[in-house]
């Protein structure tokens, strides 16, 4: 599975990547994660049907997560 992470703050980033790779591991699930520390970022690198979950912070300078949401719904509403 493919996982797209985008948190301005590597601290939570990095949690949740840790959670993610040990849930994963756990059930014999190959995980690539990609970490994106701006929403813009992530807007630019996504492809429809790239990401099999996305995990987005709410509040991020810039684009919020909320509004990054809308723009991947747009564009690959799966």
């Amino acid at each position: 599975m493919e996982f797209a992470v985008c948190d301005d703050s590597a601290a939570d980033r990095n949690t949740l990547i840790a959670m993610v790779q040990q849930y994963c591991g756990q059930r014999g699930i190959p995980a690539k994660i990609l970490q994106f520390s701006r929403a813009g970022e992530l807007l630019q690198e996504f492809t429809p049907g790239r990401y099999h979950v996305v995990f987005l912070d709410i509040y991020m300078p810039g684009i919020t997560g909320v509004e990054a949401a809308r723009r991947l719904r747009k564009r690959d509403a799966n």
